[in-house]
């Protein structure tokens, strides 16, 4: 089982993403709603997670800039983006995250995202 944290500024998404642990095999580790938030709660995780779950459109600091920090805190950590806006898919790979679930998305696909980011 993997560990994860989640950062999302939707509390119903937040809501579905603790409600899949079981299915999709991994356990939340920490909660964050914006990315400035999720660098906080990751510089305090001990154990680190095994994947980010990182949406992009947040307050205070979006998706993109959270990873570059967080990867400039391990720049191995394992980022994966879940995220409503396609658009932003390349860079996001570009800056270091190890996948893209595009919202909505089929539970299998995620599942199988975070296996793959996980173990990249």
């Amino acid at each position: 089982m993997y560990r994860v944290l989640v950062v999302d500024d939707e509390k119903s998404v937040i809501d579905i993403l603790i409600a899949l642990q079981n299915f999709c095999n991994y356990q939340v580790a920490g909660v964050a709603t914006d990315g400035k938030e999720s660098i906080e709660k990751y510089a305090q995780l001990n154990p680190k997670p095994d994947v980010v779950l990182m949406d992009q459109r947040m307050p205070v600091m979006n998706g993109i800039e959270a990873t570059i920090e967080i990867l400039k805190i391990d720049p191995k950590e394992k980022v994966l983006f879940v995220s409503a806006d396609p658009s932003i898919m390349k860079k996001a790979l570009e800056v270091g995250a190890k996948g893209f679930v595009e919202k909505p998305f089929a539970i299998r696909d995620l599942r199988e995202a975070i296996e793959r980011a996980a173990t990249a």
